[in-house]
């Protein structure tokens, strides 16, 4: 939830993907300070102002521990998530199934998107963002 008076019209909703590391150079746009270059962030204040504009088409999610890690892509449509070894272990697809009900890991008809997914994935531990 974000409140920008004079900037952000009173009551708004927006609905688009955003990730924590965007609050850093959102907050540092809002005082008129650019952010570093090794910030990962994208300000949300273009979005924010037209919400029409998408802001991410893909979100990262990492649950890591002394042994493992696990990683997990939402798209808007889909919602994938893999282990510390690079495995596929949920992949859901969020408009035929927005409760995560069936499990599409090891469907034959969902391969092409299980990969794509899974290297986008890969890409993002390596230090690229890609969209999917």
């Amino acid at each position: 939830m974000i409140r920008w008076a004079s900037h952000i019209e009173e009551g708004r909703r927006c609905s688009f993907f955003v990730e924590i590391i965007d609050v850093y150079p959102t907050l540092l746009e809002a005082i008129g300070v650019p952010p570093s270059k090794r910030c990962l962030g994208k300000s949300l204040r273009p979005s924010l102002l037209n919400p029409e504009r998408h802001h991410r088409r893909t979100v990262f999610s990492e649950i890591s521990s002394f042994d493992h890690r696990n990683v997990m892509i939402r798209t808007e449509r889909f919602k994938h998530a893999v282990d510390e070894a690079g495995r596929s272990y949920s992949l859901y697809d969020l408009m035929e199934d927005p409760l995560e009900q069936n499990n599409l890991i090891g469907n034959p008809e969902m391969d092409q998107i299980e990969q794509k997914l899974r290297d986008a994935v890969l890409s993002f531990l390596i230090g690229k963002q890609s969209e999917f």
